[in-house]
């Protein structure tokens, strides 16, 4: 992603807050876990048991917020840096 894009992205992300960037990261992790794992089980033609699949979801939704605990500062960063080169261009 080119700089002038990430700027206007993290703009837009930075005004609907932390919180809500680190759930909806954990959802979209656990989501794609589930569904994953669901398909998975499609393919490989195996009986179908929710508390599996559910364990995915958990699963993943804990590494997604981890992963948005970390990336947060990081991105903060990285747009501070780029907005204040930017500004004294």
């Amino acid at each position: 992603m080119n700089n002038e894009k990430f700027i206007r992205r993290w703009e837009k992300t930075k005004q609907k807050g932390e919180e809500v960037y680190i759930l909806t990261r954990g959802i979209g992790m656990g989501a794609g876990m589930f569904i994953g794992s669901v398909i998975s089980r499609l393919i490989s033609k195996t009986p179908f048991d929710f508390y599996m699949h559910f364990g995915y979801f958990i699963g993943g939704f804990i590494g997604g917020i981890i992963g948005a605990i970390i990336s947060w500062p990081k991105n903060e960063k990285r747009y501070n840096e780029l907005v204040n080169n930017n500004l004294k261009k």
